[in-house]
């Protein structure tokens, strides 16, 4: 199916052949079915291109190119969460 969308940013139209059905998009769409299940068999790109009209070309251009792994520091250390002190008193119930 072709789809037509314009790009927010960009305010580029841009058409693309997507491998999708009226129902499909209706199910997305209409019915509030979450687009991973309305067209589970579906790239990532293709869903957000359908959702937002945003390319993975002008994703990489306006946001950068995502790394395979998220950088070490962003992962949180679970070992030592039983011991941090929050600050937060106990309730008192």
């Amino acid at each position: 199916m072709r789809i037509t969308r314009r790009n927010p940013f960009t305010n580029e139209i841009i058409s693309r052949d997507i491998d999708c059905t009226t129902e499909q998009l209706n199910s997305w769409y209409y019915r509030d079915v979450p687009i991973q299940k309305a067209m589970p068999h579906l790239s990532a790109s293709d869903r957000e291109f359908i959702m937002t009209g945003i390319t993975d070309e002008q994703w990489d251009k306006l946001f950068g190119v995502a790394e395979e792994e998220p950088p070490a520091w962003l992962e949180p250390d679970y070992e030592d969460w039983d011991t941090v002190d929050s600050g937060i008193d106990e309730p008192a119930f």
